[in-house]
């Protein structure tokens, strides 16, 4: 249940960013009111559950100091999936994803020849992160 909650969450969010460069507010404050009743009721599980939201409160502070040069929809939905992972697994998902889109943002740089102020979506890499991360773990 919980996969299929996440990968959702992440499909939806990616498919998104990439059209319209944007995160559905909506859909992140849906998934952080199931993912909180879904650990705390369903999971039965105490509050250190919670110390998964800190890397998305860190990405939340990197996004305001940085004028959200990291957006702030990426740090809220990284808050979200801390919820659901806690915190070892998120920090595994999110600096997967930073070295794949650092290696993209590299691959843009010297192949397409994009300025580095070039942005691009960050959710999809969350998302392949996310399912990295659940491959080396269940296989």
């Amino acid at each position: 249940m919980e996969h299929f909650l996440i990968m959702s969450f992440l499909g939806i969010n990616s498919w998104i960013d990439i059209q319209k460069k944007q995160i559905s507010l909506v859909s992140v404050g849906f998934f952080m009111a199931v993912g909180i009743l879904y650990e705390c009721v369903v999971q039965n599980k105490n509050p250190d559950v919670f110390w998964g939201l800190l890397p998305g409160a860190v990405l939340l502070g990197v996004s305001k100091l940085s004028r959200e040069a990291l957006g702030m929809g990426d740090a809220l939905l990284m808050l979200v999936l801390g919820i659901y992972l806690g915190l070892e697994a998120a920090l595994d998902v999110l600096l997967l994803a930073l070295f794949l889109a650092a290696v993209w943002a590299g691959i843009l740089i010297v192949v397409r020849k994009k300025g580095r102020n070039y942005a691009f979506p960050f959710v999809p890499f969350l998302l392949i992160g996310y399912v990295g991360r659940w491959l080396l773990c269940h296989f």
